[in-house]
């Protein structure tokens, strides 16, 4: 009978000690943070959205390059040269420039912008003010650039010949028509514009939604939207 007794016993104290086991097993699995369970108390998270910077988004790009046009135009050099002038020559030279015109987004700073919740894009209010445009490029088109027509003496003793430097002369001539011309033609004035389309797309691709651009007003000589777009 004595041995019964212990058995049962024995056989109790084990159930107690399996039932007191698999308490703590059930309840670590529901109540420890990252435990395989859905957990009663769930381990505390943070969400944090951080986004690119206002001007890190900008700066991305060197230059905003937003209008290009071409100029052609001729000019005649003449030199005289030798003596009565017998060394006069006569040169006259078509050129096609290739005049680009934007803005240079290295000039943006803090100065420029002005933004609320920065660093999270879709709740930030963005306000931009862009630096006046200008001539990038004015390159020299050398494939349809030619010389149409010289005069150059035959040959006359003392006499040297001054064609290379006239080139020179005249492309630097058409280069300078060239600008004036596509400064007229309002080159400056459509690369504002367009250049804050694209600045307005640039950034609501960086994610901000809610962005203001507004135009400098020293561009000389011509009128300046400043509303609001």
């Amino acid at each position: 009978m004595r041995r019964n007794r212990n058995e049962r016993s024995i056989r109790s104290n084990l159930m107690l000690i399996l039932g007191i086991a698999l308490v703590g097993v059930v309840a670590y699995t529901f109540l420890a943070p990252g435990g395989g369970g859905s957990g009663i108390l769930p381990a505390p998270t943070s969400t944090f959205r951080p986004g690119p910077t206002v001007i890190q988004a900008i700066q991305r790009k060197a230059n905003l390059e937003t209008v290009q046009m071409t100029i052609s135009g001729d000019v005649t050099v003449e030199r005289v040269h030798g003596l009565f002038g017998v060394c006069s020559e006569t040169l006259t030279y078509l050129a096609y420039y290739n005049v680009s015109a934007g803005i240079d987004l290295s000039q943006i700073g803090s100065q420029n912008v002005q933004v609320s919740n920065d660093g999270f894009p879709d709740r930030a209010n963005v306000v931009i003010t862009l630096p006046a445009p200008q001539i990038l490029h004015n390159e020299l088109d050398t494939a349809n650039s030619r010389i149409v027509s010289q005069e150059t003496p035959k040959w006359v003793p003392g006499c040297s010949h001054e064609i290379a430097d006239m080139t020179v002369e005249a492309q630097d001539k058409l280069r300078a028509y060239a600008e004036s011309a596509a400064r007229d033609k309002g080159i400056l004035d459509q690369a504002q514009a367009n250049a804050g389309e694209e600045l307005q797309r640039l950034l609501n691709d960086s994610g901000y939604a809610n962005v203001t651009i507004r135009y400098a007003d020293d561009l000389p000589g011509t009128p300046v939207p400043t509303a609001e777009r």
